[in-house]
């Protein structure tokens, strides 16, 4: 994962989906130096949610009560985030959500 997107040391990271995947994805981008690390989920992954920050996300989203694109930009301050890891089931707007919040 580590080189996916070319993560950088200190780089911000969007996980989309904390299943299996997603939550692997948030260890592995902590491993590798994330600064900052952002979990969106569904009100019913809220469980998953609470894990991922036990396993080192900084920042949980539930893109069914938040708004996705708000919550992202406040948290990095406007800038965006770095890489994103899209591993939801797939949902019709996580593209171009993730998209919307990638740093320019």
């Amino acid at each position: 994962m580590y080189r996916y997107g070319d993560l950088q040391l200190g780089d911000t990271v969007l996980v989309q989906g904390p299943g299996q995947q997603g939550l692997a994805a948030v260890l592995t981008a902590k491993e590798a130096g994330a600064a900052c690390i952002i979990v969106t989920g569904l009100s019913r992954d809220a469980h998953r949610l609470a894990l991922a920050k036990k396993l080192g996300a900084d920042h949980t989203i539930d893109v069914e009560h938040e708004n996705f694109r708000e919550q992202v930009l406040d948290v990095t301050s406007g800038k965006g985030v770095n890489v994103v890891v899209n591993v939801t089931g797939g949902g019709k707007t996580t593209v171009a959500d993730s998209i919307g919040v990638a740093a320019k």
